[in-house]
């Protein structure tokens, strides 16, 4: 194998002391740059959760009465209602802590350090479907995604 000629159009690159003006970054400097979620973006998905937690919770079914027991029947009730808004505002507002509670909390896991930011989202995540399977409300899975939240907090990095 022959050796490779080196063309004339290239040219030495010139090497430019750390400290000088026009320095390129150094691998400490260029390491700084902060990575996660900045203020702005937890907040942003804070309000987003918020906003559909309570558009999920605005609009909900009424329930089926309890003598309605052929399907005919309740299929008949359904036609009857379905079309009529039955704004819950109740509901809605619990939706509202739920989604910022879950919009909050997944948006602050990104600033943790790997390990801790599963061991979030497994315990918080837990915690939420110990809330809404066995209390069955949405300020009980609220609760629970906040104390599984604060739960992971407490875990070793």
């Amino acid at each position: 194998m022959g050796r490779k000629k080196k063309s004339g159009s290239e040219q030495p690159t010139a090497r430019v002391a750390p400290g000088k003006k026009g320095a390129p970054p150094s691998a400490s400097q260029s390491a700084e740059k902060k990575v996660g979620a900045s203020p702005q973006i937890i907040l942003a998905m804070g309000v987003a959760g918020a906003l559909l937690g309570f558009l999920s919770g605005l609009n909900l079914w009424p329930p089926i009465p309890q003598n309605l027991n052929s399907l005919i029947a309740s299929s008949g009730w359904l036609a009857g209602v379905l079309g009529q808004q039955h704004l819950d505002y109740h509901h809605a507002v619990e939706g509202l802590f739920l989604g910022l509670s879950v919009g909050l909390g997944s948006a602050y896991s990104f600033n943790l350090p790997m390990r801790k930011m599963v061991m979030t989202w497994l315990l918080a995540g837990g915690g939420l479907l110990a809330g809404a399977l066995i209390i069955k409300s949405a300020p009980a899975a609220a609760l629970g995604w906040v104390i599984g939240l604060v739960a992971a907090q407490a875990t070793p990095a």
